[in-house]
């Protein structure tokens, strides 16, 4: 976790587990992110990709996560 924009908001990094399935392979403008919360990234295998609503995230990657809120601990923090 880093803080970033002078405190105001923190990045997170996660890496998605086959758990994880209220948020694989949905493409991410299905999903209801809570205010404050922007995927930034997601890392599939060795490509970095910029997101946008018809992302999908797969188990294994690493999504980076900037968000305004405070507690934030796994994925789901952020739904």
């Amino acid at each position: 976790m880093y803080t970033i924009v002078e405190g105001k908001a923190i990045a997170i990094e996660f890496i998605v587990k086959e758990s994880d399935d209220f948020i694989i392979n949905k493409e991410l403008k299905t999903l209801k992110f809570k205010e404050g919360v922007l995927i930034a990234s997601i890392k599939h295998e060795n490509d970095i990709y910029m997101v946008n609503g018809s992302s999908v995230i797969r188990p294994f990657d690493s999504v980076v996560v900037v968000t305004r809120l405070n507690s934030v601990n796994t994925l789901k923090d952020i739904l």
